[in-house]
């Protein structure tokens, strides 16, 4: 593609866009959001192989991997050095579970791929 092409290619909100050797390469970015809203339980159906379960410390390092290669790469980080990201990523779990910037909210969920390993596909942590 054409650098030209890649200017007037549309832009997914949330996700960072960079352009290099021809091609467009596109992630998603770490993006802190608060809201305020009512929880409450509600009958859920998982499809088959998928699971959506409560988050423990026990998923820490699981959450801190998953952190990695969903923030990884965004903008954020682009400066940092590997190491420098994978403390960052510990640090953000480390400090939902302490409750840094609120207490971790009992309806915070995973969402779990089965297979021979359960692999975390997602997470809602969510605090008070």
């Amino acid at each position: 593609m054409t650098f030209e092409d890649w200017e007037r290619m549309p832009w997914r909100f949330g996700w960072k866009h960079e352009y290099w050797d021809g091609h467009a390469h596109i992630s998603p970015r770490h993006k802190a959001v608060i809201v305020r809203l009512t929880i409450e339980p509600r009958d859920f159906v998982a499809p088959q192989g998928f699971s959506v379960r409560r988050v423990s410390r026990r998923d820490s390092e699981r959450l801190i991997d998953t952190f990695l290669d969903a923030f990884g790469d965004g903008v954020e980080y682009c400066d940092y050095k590997p190491e420098a990201v994978k403390a960052a990523a510990h640090s953000t779990i480390v400090d939902y579970f302490s409750g840094k910037r609120g207490a971790p909210h009992r309806s915070s969920r995973l969402a779990i791929v089965k297979g021979e390993q359960e692999i975390v596909v997602g997470a809602a942590l969510l605090v008070k």
